[in-house]
């Protein structure tokens, strides 16, 4: 059964579905091995060494043989595809106790330091009651967070690497879909005290409006677009092509990429950069390690960005911060 036919079943268990769909151990064993491999010849990252993908096989395979339904196997392959600490790599499906995105999912965002953790950001549409950055998180989940981080990395993953712990202290304050998030922070001159940074059976943290686009002219006659994480939205083209036009006036102009944790497509950031070009620009550059990989042969092409109406060429600056990804 190919790959693609497990995730229409997990799409229906995702909107309530549950019914057992009787697949054997066999087919899920053939859907692992379709994904792992799939990951193995196009995987781009494998060059960073944060994970053993020949041993995140021999580890995770054989727990197959324990699955008894649907939702297991869905989280049996989050777990595999979580060895990479790659926040790029989920399913397009989960269970109600899923992992929470990163850096979606997070209202805070922390790095490791000894045994606690320091707060560097918090998302600034969604502010954490009673955090403040500079914050020390001491426990997580009742553990200290050291412990809690070094728990949290998989087997296959190189847990020396900084980049792997800070993926699994993210994982840890982004929580699963079904729990609560609960913390001990303690701030200089101040008691520890314990707050529940997300509640449980709550996407809070993932939402945003329902608007693509906030647009608004600054005093001194400065343009403001803000994007509602919505880079991944195809309306969003219309609606950055009609504030283009309203704003063709002022003397400038501030793009807030600050609230767009979803990422986004290609599609889409070229409709929006086309604006910002008066002939064919240099987009980005891509490559295709799996043909390097199978041939030995390097393949690379230019994508090119075409200029849009209505153009806009005043000055531009760009707002980004710890919840801006990808596009």
């Amino acid at each position: 059964m190919p790959l693609s036919t497990i995730f229409i079943a997990l799409t229906l268990l995702s909107v309530g579905h549950q019914k057992e769909k009787g697949f054997t151990t066999e087919q899920y064993l053939k859907d692992f091995d379709v994904l792992w491999e799939t990951i193995r010849d196009e995987y781009a990252y494998f060059d960073l060494h944060r994970a053993d993908w020949t041993k995140a096989r021999t580890v995770f395979r054989p727990k197959v043989q324990e699955v008894s339904h649907l939702g297991e196997f869905v989280m049996l392959l989050e777990r595999l595809l979580d060895q990479l600490a790659d926040p790029h790599t989920h399913l397009n499906s989960n269970t109600a106790s899923s992992q929470r995105l990163v850096p979606s999912g997070a209202l805070v965002w922390a790095v490791p330091d000894k045994e606690a953790a320091v707060v560097k950001s918090i998302r600034s549409f969604e502010v954490a009651k009673g955090l403040r950055t500079g914050d020390r998180i001491l426990l997580i989940n009742g553990q200290t967070a050291s412990v809690a981080v070094k728990q949290r990395i998989g087997p296959a993953s190189n847990g020396s690497d900084p980049a792997v712990r800070q993926y699994a202290l993210m994982c840890l304050l982004a929580g699963k879909r079904d729990k609560a998030v609960e913390i001990r922070v303690a701030r200089r001159g101040a008691t520890p005290r314990d707050l529940i940074l997300i509640p449980p059976d709550s996407n809070k943290a993932a939402k945003s409006p329902t608007q693509p686009l906030l647009v608004k002219v600054l005093p001194g006659n400065v343009g403001y677009i803000r994007f509602n994480n919505s880079l991944g939205v195809q309306e969003t083209v219309l609606a950055f092509d009609r504030a283009i036009a309203r704003l063709s006036a002022t003397k400038g102009l501030v793009i807030d990429l600050r609230d767009t944790p979803g990422g986004g497509n290609t599609t889409i950031g070229r409709a929006i950069l086309g604006h910002f070009v008066r002939k064919e620009r240099p987009y980005q550059k891509h490559s295709d390690p799996g043909e390097f990989r199978a041939t030995g042969i390097p393949r690379s092409w230019i994508e090119l960005v075409s200029p849009r109406v209505p153009g806009y060429t005043k000055p531009v600056v760009a707002l980004v911060g710890r919840w801006t990804a990808s596009m």
